[in-house]
Formats: C-alpha cells, structure tokens, sequence
C-alpha cells in the first residue's frame, strides 16, 4: 500500500461553477487538469469516497476572427479596388474600372466562382465567403491583409465582427452584405461597405470603391457604376 502526501489547497481557489463561467481559456487549461487529478489519500487511511468520473470540459470557441492565421502582404500595392455582393455578376461596367489596379478585395457573397476567375485577370483577389457562398468551397470566412504596412481585415457581416479594430492595430475593416455603400471612420478606423457591383437591389446604386494606399495613409473614393 502507498500513500500521497496531504496538499493545501488555497482558500480562494474559485469554484468549478464560477470558474467555468468566465470562459477563459486558462481557466479551461485549470479545470480540465483538475477533473482529471485522482482524490487524494490522507496517511493511513483509505479514501473517504471513491474518484468522480473524469470530466471533459469543451475547449473555448476559436474566435471568428483569427489574427493569428497567414497574412497575405502587398507591400507594393497602391491602387486597390474593393467590391462586394457580385451575386454571379460582373458587370462589363466594372471591368473598365480595374485597368491599372493593383489588387482586389471581395468583401462576399461571390456567387459564382467564374467571377473571382474573371476578377484574377486585371490583379490578385482576395475574397471572403457570404452567406450565398456556402457552395463555394476554400473561401473563408475573413481574411487579413497588409497593405503598403496597413492592416486591412475583410468579413462579409460587418456585425460578425468579434475583435476591436484599434487594439489590433487595424486600419481598415471591409464588409458588405448589407448592398448600402458606407465609408465611415472611428477610433481611427476606416470602415467600408463597397456596396453592390452586381444586381441592383431595390434603389440602391451599383457601385465599388476604389482605395490609393500609401503608406502614409489610405485615401478611398466611391464609384458608381449605375446611378
């Protein structure tokens, strides 16, 4: 027969139940090494009670917005153009504006895989998945970018969003879905909504925006392809 050694166990160790309740990850790390520790034995004497079945507590969810997945770098791009909800449509319109652009943003919503081969013969695409997207496979849900040293994150439900821009040190935020065209700046953060640049949703105008990096700044600009 062996025995273990007593060990104190601090006063304000928290409880499983509260613990688990801040859903952090470290504190996720402790209960799971906890649940699985066996009762320890006083000297002499037998287990007051037999072990507990080892639990298993679930992992914390990764977050939507992963900052440490790769990044794609364009130090050398300047002339970006930044579009949205195409729906399986590339207007010949909008074909007349990429001439000269250095790399494309796709905030979504694609439609059709045809468009993003089509898009790839004027520059590089980087697109993320929308919500009418789910048969296109390898688009993913977001993706950060480095543009001229500038961070630019791309989602397609802006509300999705689960990180703060300005902590994380990103300059712009790219989303659609929504078909409004919006650019908008807070906490020093540039948020744009290209709009739609492919069916025409109700009255809302056909549109992209089309963005100059420097590396001094971003300086963005809407164009409407249908009034």
């Amino acid at each position: 027969m062996f025995f273990i050694k007593d060990v104190d166990t601090p006063k304000n160790m928290p409880s499983r139940g509260r613990a688990l309740g801040h859903g952090s990850a470290r504190l996720w790390v402790y209960l799971h090494q906890l649940a699985e520790t066996p009762q320890f034995l006083r000297p002499n004497r037998k287990a007051v009670r037999e072990p507990r079945p080892t639990k298993v507590f679930p992992a914390p969810p990764l977050s939507r917005c992963n900052l440490r997945k790769p990044m794609f770098e364009y130090p050398d791009a300047k002339k970006v153009a930044i579009l949205g909800d195409t729906h399986g449509l590339l207007r010949p319109e909008l074909s007349e504006h990429l001439s000269g652009i250095d790399l494309i943003l796709h905030s979504g919503d694609v439609g059709q895989m045809t468009v993003l081969h089509q898009l790839k013969q004027f520059a590089p695409v980087i697109a993320v998945r929308g919500n009418v997207d789910d048969h296109l496979k390898g688009l993913p849900e977001t993706e950060l970018v480095s543009i001229q040293g500038h961070l630019v994150y791309v989602l397609h439900v802006l509300a999705n969003l689960d990180l703060d821009p300005a902590i994380a040190n990103v300059a712009m935020v790219v989303s659609g879905h929504s078909h409004q065209p919006v650019i908008r700046k807070a906490k020093g953060v540039l948020y744009v909504n290209p709009g739609s640049a492919g069916p025409r949703r109700f009255k809302l105008p056909v549109c992209f925006v089309r963005a100059e990096f420097t590396e001094t700044g971003i300086e963005t600009h809407l164009v409407q392809l249908l009034g």
